[in-house]
């Protein structure tokens, strides 16, 4: 297996950054384009015979998260055969006798299943980054959705078999879901380096698992479920040492009972249009309240309880005795509810209570928003080198290159541009100790796609992008 070097933050600064640059969805006007091009058209196929000529790349954007997944997936499938199918720069849709459905961004994945996959991932993202400099009105710009797949973990959990075979040998059994996790935590940007207990051989081949066929990452952000769980009940075993997961669709009903007061009322619309739990909460002091409430789990386990809230609540306090249950929960939640990430601490709490459950969840919080920063220092000290050192070619065509296999036609300096601003804020001094490096994203010039650089937004603008 050739050896790639992999940053920390690679997926989370570079992996996203070609999806991401939405503005707030402007929900109230979107969802009236949807219902007034529904109803004056005669129902769906009315609206899809307008949005040949009129949809834009923009609503698509602002509202993948809130349609079904085949209604994504057809929408963006008219956006691209309308916009990008003679366009063989961007890489998108292959030898022109391939039909778009069966297009693939990586070999055994669908173009559409990924690109969708991960714009729903990106958008959370943007949301979470949003947020951390000022908490939006739910109504107004609403926490993009995921759709959960209750009964999808073992069948995703078979994807990660590869990479657990290659290093289940070099390392203890029970090590095997720890050092998976430790390698999504780095790559989304929440660890900073390669944890000691591991040798340099199991983690890059542990890193390179990731990404490589049959590509468990990807299928997993294309998929939502609770993979990692099934690999835990594999290899740190059951029952005698007290590991019982909640089922999720259990977990799912203790979740809709938690958030009952979320669900959206009942009503007449068509799979055209879409509602958002916070329709019919009239005060936006009674949103921010809600939206502002902390749930908590005093034994979190591997995460199973976060699952049906993660679209509910962003605010959470959650614990657990074992570090390895800590560790694979945060991974979870890296990749599908950043805003819990660092909200999830090794405790016990039977005992620890008062003044010495305050002092672990300040130093392990410490912790966490230090290895943040450092990740992202890290990202963009190899990125920088990359564009600064002239002689290393290569290398910068082939994290171009790679940039383009995604479908992204972007140049690596209007890439790196952004992110070198801040890095002249880090490097002169350390983050504050309560400040995550997440809060200071959002302050940069936002990069622009190849759709945008297209004006293809311009042309079809429907939705004006805010100032």
């Amino acid at each position: 297996m050739s050896t790639q070097y992999f940053p920390p933050g690679c997926t989370r600064y570079s992996g996203l950054t070609p999806f991401l640059g939405t503005q707030p969805m402007n929900y109230d006007r979107a969802k009236a384009i949807r219902r007034e091009a529904t109803q004056s058209r005669g129902g769906f196929e009315g609206f899809m015979a307008w949005a040949k000529d009129h949809y834009t790349w923009d609503m698509w954007l602002r509202e993948v998260n809130h349609l079904p997944k085949s209604t994504a997936k057809a929408m963006l499938s008219l956006l691209l055969m309308r916009d990008v199918g003679k366009d063989n720069e961007l890489g998108l849709l292959g030898p022109p006798p391939t039909p778009l459905a069966d297009a693939e961004a990586l070999p055994g994945i669908k173009l559409l299943d990924y690109l969708v996959g991960w714009q729903r991932l990106a958008n959370r993202y943007a949301w979470y980054a949003r947020a951390c400099v000022d908490l939006p009105d739910p109504l107004k710009d609403p926490l993009p959705p995921l759709d959960v797949d209750n009964y999808a973990g073992f069948e995703v959990a078979k994807f990660f078999k590869p990479l657990i075979q290659t290093v289940q040998y070099k390392i203890d059994s029970s090590s095997v879901v720890d050092v998976i996790a430790s390698a999504v935590l780095y790559v989304f940007g929440y660890l900073a380096k390669k944890p000691s207990r591991y040798s340099e051989d199991v983690w890059q081949q542990t890193l390179q698992g990731l990404f490589t066929k049959p590509f468990p990452l990807a299928r997993w952000v294309m998929r939502p479920t609770d993979a990692l769980n099934f690999i835990a009940l594999e290899y740190t075993g059951t029952g005698w040492n007290g590991f019982y997961p909640t089922p999720l669709n259990l977990a799912d009903l203790m979740g809709r009972m938690a958030g009952r007061c979320f669900d959206p009322a009942p009503g007449d619309e068509d799979d055209s249009l879409y509602a958002t739990p916070w329709e019919g909460v009239e005060s936006q002091e009674e949103r921010m309240r809600r939206l502002s409430e902390t749930v908590s789990d005093p034994c979190v386990g591997t995460g199973n309880f976060i699952w049906p809230i993660l679209n509910r609540f962003v605010f959470g306090h959650f614990t657990d005795i074992s570090q390895n249950k800590v560790l694979t929960t945060r991974a979870m939640c890296a990749v599908f509810a950043p805003w819990f990430t660092n909200s999830i601490f090794q405790l016990d709490s039977l005992a620890d209570f008062g003044d010495r459950a305050k002092e672990k969840i300040a130093a392990q919080t410490k912790a966490y928003h230090e290895q943040e920063g450092a990740a992202l220092l890290g990202f963009l000290q190899h990125v920088d080198s990359l564009e600064s050192d002239r002689r290393d070619a290569g290398a910068r065509e082939q994290l171009l290159a790679e940039i383009r296999a995604r479908g992204i036609g972007r140049r690596l300096s209007r890439q790196v541009e952004p992110w070198l601003a801040l890095q002249k804020q880090l490097s002169g001094s350390d983050l504050p100790e309560m400040q995550s490096a997440a809060m200071m994203v959002p302050t940069l010039n936002p990069i622009r796609n190849e759709f945008e650089q297209t004006q293809l937004f311009d042309q079809y603008a429907l939705i004006g992008k805010e100032k």
